[in-house]
């Protein structure tokens, strides 16, 4: 998810935020990486990166006509669910992680 403050403290879900980046994991000590193509926050700020497996998730998170861009890199976990909240007026990152994606609450 990506949020924005406002000045009364309000937090609120970014809506078209740029995502895009690669997915390194490692197998017989051979770097595979995936391409993750450019994707977009939607209505709740959230965008679904779903590449399967494990490794680390490198990240480039941009906000349309603001010049504001964050770098992230992400462990993801084999049968979890990964969860990153980034707050692109702070710049804090929050990061959840859910094993089977049961009983999970999102950020």
């Amino acid at each position: 998810m990506v949020a924005i403050n406002y000045s009364d403290h309000s937090v609120v879900p970014v809506v078209g935020a740029g995502i895009k980046g690669e997915g390194v994991a490692y197998c017989n000590e051979e770097r595979e990486a995936t391409p993750i193509p450019l994707t977009a926050t939607n209505a709740s700020g959230w965008a679904s990166l779903f590449l399967g497996g494990g490794g680390v998730y490198y990240l480039n998170v941009t906000y349309p006509g603001s010049g504001l861009a964050y770098s992230l890199s992400v462990p993801v976990r084999p049968v979890t669910a990964t969860y990153v909240t980034v707050n692109i007026s702070t710049g804090s990152v929050i990061t959840s992680y859910c094993e089977y994606n049961i009983n999970c609450t999102a950020g």
